[in-house]
């Protein structure tokens, strides 16, 4: 019972706070979740990193939801206004996987539910602790992303306006 109870927790943590920061208002997701913040800038450095643990490699394997947004499509096609947006969307997930790491270890709470809590304990604090990587590597995933993303309407930019 307490497994389902964990994997319940999980599913509803990262489906949970995902509904919620979709739910905020527009206006306040696009001036809190915005590129030009320092939280959200991505450097050259960090993109090394990126390519030193070969994210470019693996990012694609891994699950996604990309609502609205194809990043294998990115055509001549495509407007500024939705490579602002995408690039916008690439903060707030970013940001959805940050809040999902420290909430996770509130499993820990569920313990207290067994009759071995201090056997559980160690397990869930294992578990709290390999999902939150997890979802460090998503977040890596959309800050590699969202510096390619820039780099295009950077260039977009340019061969529109010579």
């Amino acid at each position: 019972m307490i497994t389902i109870i964990n994997t319940l927790f999980w599913i509803f943590l990262h489906f949970g706070v995902a509904f919620l920061f979709g739910r905020l208002p527009e206006n306040f997701r696009l001036r809190t979740f915005n590129n030009k913040r320092k939280f959200f800038i991505v450097s050259e450095k960090e993109i090394l990193f990126y390519k030193k643990i070969r994210l470019p490699k693996w990012k694609d394997k891994l699950p996604q939801y990309n609502k609205g947004f194809n990043k294998r499509n990115l055509s001549n096609e495509i407007s500024k206004e939705y490579l602002e947006l995408f690039i916008n969307v690439t903060c707030q997930a970013e940001m959805v996987h940050y809040i999902i790491i420290p909430l996770g270890y509130f499993s820990v709470f569920f313990t207290l539910l067994t009759n071995k809590p201090e056997y559980w304990f160690f397990i869930f604090i294992l578990i709290a602790t390999f999902i939150g990587v997890c979802n460090m590597a998503f977040s890596f995933i959309q800050r590699y992303n969202r510096f390619r993303l820039e780099k295009l309407l950077l260039k977009r930019g340019r061969t529109k306006n010579q």
